[in-house]
């Protein structure tokens, strides 16, 4: 008895881990994506590696940036958000083909097809895209997600479609695809923000408000890559599959902040307020309107100690409100909707900046009528009183 119990024991130890039923002959039940990956594939985001007749997920492989753009196309597919260019872009595309340069898998829309591969051909042979990932990536040149530069050698990343894709471009691109909203005010969350590319802080600020991609350890470490599990992890948040983020995407666009100015670096864009502790970023090329007047940044510097509120909307005109003390200000409303709620008001101020308002249940307001002229109160961009 006991020479077969050591037997079985033997052959237990023996036995080789256990794989997933996800149809991937690397990725063990016990990966910490399995599920992620699971749901990416029952929802044709990913397809895989076909090896030899072997499919292989390669879980910890970054992913490249022609994987990157076939994934959000199919994410983008999945959710029915693809534009009417889709249907040229998808023409002859085999439902079969693989996340592999190596696939037997003919692009869709080839340049004979006359449909957008035909029309990007040029500009993916210049970027060293694969021929299998054309159609994703014409699609994503034709609907602005893509740039050419994006392809370019970038830090330790190469030239090419088969280059990985760092983390900041793979959040540009996501929020371009999905079409957030974008805020001319970010919240500082990582300690790195500065190594994050400016014309990427707004997409990686609209990605963590939303829990769709964040860092870790108070990082984002945007210029690495992104693991094919993680990227199967973002997707899969975004079509609202993985229950532990339901209805997080769904946030507030008003950011609205009060504290004492105790630092401000007006090249760099970054404002410190205590009380709150909060470290703010203001978008590059956003406008700034300082007690009602068109300012410059570098204006708030004399209100150092100073107790003051900023405040903006995401997706609403692209202005800052900064505010130190309460002020009558008159303007002319340019547009009003209702969202959440609240009145969502552009104002266009005597002095032709255009800002934007909202109302709340303790707003004091009339109702507001497009073309006509107003005298108000606000506390920050929050209306508390107009005639």
């Amino acid at each position: 008895m006991k020479k077969l119990l050591c037997v079985i024991l033997c052959i237990l130890l023996a036995a080789p881990p256990v794989f997933a039923a996800v149809g991937f002959d690397d990725l063990p039940d016990d990966h910490w994506a399995v599920d992620t990956i699971r749901l990416a594939r029952e929802n044709g985001i990913i397809e895989g590696y076909n090896e030899n007749g072997t499919w292989l997920f390669k879980p910890d492989n970054n992913v490249s940036r022609q994987e990157c753009m076939t994934m959000l196309y199919r994410t983008l597919s999945k959710a029915g958000m693809l534009t009417e260019d889709a249907e040229e872009a998808s023409d002859g595309q085999s439902s079969g083909a693989s996340e592999s340069s190596g696939a037997a898998a003919q692009p869709g829309g080839s340049a004979a097809d006359g449909g957008l591969s035909a029309k990007w051909a040029e500009t993916m042979k210049a970027c060293g895209i694969a021929e299998w990932a054309w159609s994703y990536c014409a699609y994503g040149f034709e609907s602005g997600i893509l740039e050419e530069g994006d392809f370019a050698a970038s830090g330790a990343s190469g030239f090419g479609g088969g280059a990985a894709a760092s983390r900041q471009l793979i959040a540009r691109w996501t929020a371009r695809a999905m079409g957030y909203e974008l805020s001319p005010l970010c919240q500082i969350v990582y300690s790195d923000y500065l190594d994050i590319d400016p014309e990427n802080r707004q997409y990686v600020d609209a990605l963590y408000r939303k829990h769709i991609m964040e860092g870790s350890d108070g990082l984002f470490h945007g210029n690495d890559g992104v693991r094919r599990s993680e990227m199967a992890a973002v997707c899969t948040r975004l079509l609202g599959l993985d229950p532990k983020f339901a209805g997080m995407a769904d946030v507030d666009p008003l950011m609205n902040f009060s504290g004492t100015l105790s630092e401000l670096s007006a090249e760099q864009g970054i404002i410190r307020l205590s009380f709150q502790s909060v470290s703010l970023y203001v978008a590059d090329g956003a406008r700034v309107a300082l007690d009602g007047t068109a300012a410059k940044l570098s204006d708030i510097s004399a209100l150092s100690g100073s107790k003051i509120t900023v405040s903006a909307y995401a997706g609403g005109e692209n202005s800052v409100v900064i505010q130190s003390r309460p002020v009558v200000q008159h303007g002319t409303v340019k547009g009003v909707e209702s969202e959440r709620g609240r009145d969502v008001i552009s104002m266009e101020l005597e002095n032709g900046i255009r800002i934007t308002l909202v109302t709340d249940g303790d707003s004091d307001v009339p109702t507001i009528r497009r073309n006509r002229s107003y005298d108000f109160i606000s506390d920050g961009i929050l209306i508390l009183e107009m005639r």
